[in-house]
């Protein structure tokens, strides 16, 4: 369901066996339908998420394994939480450069996915280091094309 345009995810709600779900880049705003989903993945990359505390309580309840969350433009760094369990995050440092500094949290990680514009890849190494059961990091740029 990536790229759909989906704005209501309130009928996912009644899926308690789902445990993988691929929701980036649509217009997704409320992901609170999903805090009762006892969820292995998730991705919700480039939606419009407005409250990230929901994402707290999705962390608390699942047994995420996999979670992506780039391009959220208002993620600050109140609303991160140590997902210390994650083998799979991917975010942006362009709209969440906060994260970076906080890499050291994510220690059981193996894979590591970074889209980034004009970043220093020497600073990422460093913040990524003591990610010590990483066996795999993809590092890749891109431009934004002005439509």
């Amino acid at each position: 369901m990536i790229t759909n345009n989906i704005l209501d995810i309130s009928p996912l709600s009644k899926l308690q066996k789902l445990k993988e779900l691929y929701l980036s880049y649509n217009r997704i705003i409320d992901i609170s339908p999903l805090l009762q989903l006892k969820l292995n993945v998730l991705w919700i990359a480039g939606n419009q998420i407005s409250d990230f505390s929901q994402l707290t309580s999705i962390y608390d309840q699942s047994v995420l394994s996999g979670f992506r969350l780039d391009g959220q433009k208002q993620l600050s760094k109140s609303d991160q939480k140590e997902y210390s369990n994650l083998q799979v995050i991917q975010h942006s440092i362009k709209q969440n450069k906060s994260i970076v500094k906080r890499q050291t949290h994510f220690r059981k990680q193996s894979q590591f996915y970074l889209n980034s514009i004009n970043i220093q890849l020497t600073d990422v190494a460093k913040k990524i280091s003591k990610m010590f059961q990483l066996t795999e990091s993809f590092f890749y740029q891109y431009q934004e094309v002005d439509q």
